[in-house]
């Protein structure tokens, strides 16, 4: 593979990246709004990102 077929995939990789990262925040606002309305108005949701 030369530099930039290896370049475009980093690219790529950083894109799908950024995709799942904005869905994954998406969820996680749902799920702020889902528990504020069952009552607590001072939700705190964290996620702990552990790399393979």
């Amino acid at each position: 593979m030369d530099y930039r077929t290896l370049e475009r995939a980093a690219a790529d990789d950083r894109g799908n990246a950024q995709i799942l990262i904005e869905e994954l925040m998406a969820q996680i606002y749902e799920l702020e709004c889902m528990l504020t309305i069952e009552g607590d108005e001072d939700v705190d949701v964290a996620v702990v990102v552990d790399e393979p």
